[in-house]
């Protein structure tokens, strides 16, 4: 990489998974500074301080209160970043190091940019195999010229950009606002809509990220079904907080101070808003409401259990991924009518032998019958996974 790149890791109370993408960090042949942002107890603290002292690489570590925000947490840790560019990884995920180095070269060579990413692969560990599921996030970006057309594009195919590589001074500028919002929610929408009112971001079509799919911290207010079912008023008053913030940086940025931009905002937020705003998600709340007078928690666990968690997925039979002497990928000679099926593979992690569980969805995205995920990217991945 560059020591003008800096990587920011915000860990909280997981000296294990600390230690583990350090590791991997070491082992990708990583050489830019480190900052760990780490809110844990004493104790975690203590050992998190531990391990990045004895890591051979350049890492500094950054305590904070126990209760600080995670996004109050990146808004104090990022005013410490000294180089041109920074990017967070959650200290359960991993980075790919050899792909963040192909969109430093993105973002330095295009100056207009905020910010670039690329294509993010969830996975899971359990039952001693290690799950490969699906692309979390694929094609989307908002490189437009002018603010407020990326503003609708990115409200059109929302996309999470916390992970992003950016321009610090961007990622910067995104986190400072964070005390005029009151919920997670508004925070997340805010930390990456500004990003795009600041400037271009870009989406190259290459894995950039592992994203860890077993549970972390939760958070109130982060998601619209959880603040509806518990009190609504909070979502239009802190999106009021928000649209404000966004409106005042789409203007600056294109020049445009007689422009309504806030009623343009609040027509381009619907198209995120939408899909959690749908008749028969209001209808279930009242029902609970009214005639079930279930309290709030118990209507966020139904709500949730009904309209948001995924469904046990089906199984389907499990057949080598590399076929006649590692000669045949399989997904890719599956026929279009064939039964579906996982695959499994052989690899090597740190600490010895390991068994890949590649989900069909990873190479059949969105139902499709034609392989979508090539043997070279697939490669890529466990090569990836196995210094994990």
């Amino acid at each position: 990489m560059t020591t003008s790149h800096t990587l920011v890791i915000p860990t909280y109370n997981r000296p294990g998974n600390l230690g583990r993408l350090l590791g991997y960090l070491e082992r990708a042949g990583f050489d830019s500074p480190v900052l760990v942002f780490d809110s844990s107890s004493a104790e975690n603290r203590s050992e998190n301080l531990e391990l990045c002292n004895a890591s051979p690489m350049d890492v500094t570590h950054f305590g904070f209160d126990e209760e600080i925000h995670p996004f109050v947490k990146m808004r104090e840790g990022l005013q410490n970043v000294r180089t041109d560019f920074c990017s967070a990884c959650a200290d359960d995920d991993l980075v790919f190091v050899d792909s963040l180095a192909e969109l430093f070269e993105v973002l330095e060579t295009n100056t207009a940019y905020a910010a670039v990413h690329g294509n993010y692969v969830n996975f899971k560990e359990s039952d001693s195999v290690f799950r490969i599921v699906s692309v979390a996030q694929r094609g989307s970006q908002a490189a437009s010229e002018n603010a407020l057309q990326r503003v609708r594009e990115f409200m059109s195919d929302y996309t999470v950009l916390f992970y992003a590589l950016f321009r610090t001074e961007v990622m910067q500028a995104c986190f400072a606002p964070m005390d005029a919002l009151r919920t997670t929610l508004m925070r997340e929408l805010a930390s990456s809509t500004l990003a795009v009112a600041n400037g271009p971001v870009v989406r190259r079509d290459l894995f950039y990220m592992g994203r860890n799919t077993d549970e972390s911290a939760s958070y109130d207010a982060w998601h619209p079904h959880q603040i509806l079912a518990t009190e609504p008023e909070v979502l239009f008053k802190d999106f009021a907080a928000f649209r404000t913030l966004l409106a005042e940086t789409v203007d600056r940025v294109d020049n445009h101070p007689d422009r309504n931009t806030t009623a343009l905002l609040d027509l381009l937020a619907l198209r995120y808003l939408a899909p959690f705003l749908r008749s028969d998600v209001i209808d279930f709340i009242v029902q609970e409401k009214m005639v079930l007078n279930h309290d709030s928690r118990t209507t966020v666990e139904n709500l949730w259990a009904t309209f948001v968690a995924t469904p046990n997925r089906t199984k389907h039979p499990q057949v080598p991924l590399f076929e006649d002497n590692n000669w045949t990928f399989a997904p890719g000679v599956l026929h279009p009518n064939a039964p579906r099926q996982d695959y499994l593979a052989e690899g090597r992690g740190p600490d010895g032998s390991r068994t890949y569980f590649l989900h069909n969805e990873l190479f059949f995205e969105d139902g499709s019958p034609i392989c979508t995920l090539g043997r070279e990217a697939t490669e890529f991945l466990l090569d990836e996974f196995d210094r994990y």
